[in-house]
């Protein structure tokens, strides 16, 4: 699963708010979605909340 995200200033846009953000700058601008991920987490990892 692509799970999207971006940092704005001090907060984190994720999920799918980060997709539509996505979907939006590939619309709108000339910016595309990475063709690989710039990092993988093993499905089993533990997140601190």
């Amino acid at each position: 699963i692509r799970l999207h995200f971006f940092r704005v200033d001090d907060y984190v846009v994720w999920g799918a708010t980060g997709r539509i953000l996505a979907q939006l700058l590939e619309l709108t601008t000339d910016w595309r979605v990475p063709d690989e991920p710039d990092r993988v987490v093993d499905p089993d990892a533990d997140f601190l909340i």
